[in-house]
């Protein structure tokens, strides 16, 4: 079973070993608080590590990308790949989504 969370200082380490192996450890936790940050260039954006067990297997990055269009897509470290992690994902954030229109169309 997977879930998301967002990312931590303390996943520094994770970054550069499976995304940005040329970074130092400053910039990659600037790195981080962008991805915790609620906007990009004034567009929402949101990026979540994908964790099973103990291990971040990837990420998913949530992008606004024209007034409420929001794209969504999914990033498994090579390690990790081709054992469903990417669907299971997806598939977190579809339920998800259904919950909350469902929740909100209830009002």
């Amino acid at each position: 079973m997977i879930h998301l969370r967002s990312f931590r200082p303390s996943d520094w380490q994770t970054i550069v070993k499976y995304q940005h192996p040329d970074m130092e450890q400053a910039d990659v936790l600037k790195l981080i608080d962008d991805f915790n940050a609620p906007t990009y260039k004034g567009k929402f954006h949101k990026f979540l590590a994908i964790v099973h067990g103990q291990n971040i297997v990837g990420y998913v990055s949530l992008i606004e990308t024209a007034g409420r269009t929001v794209s969504v897509g999914a990033e498994v470290y090579t390690p990790f790949q081709r054992q469903g992690y990417a669907y299971a994902c997806i598939l977190l954030i579809c339920l998800r989504l259904v919950w909350v229109l469902m929740i909100l169309a209830s009002r």
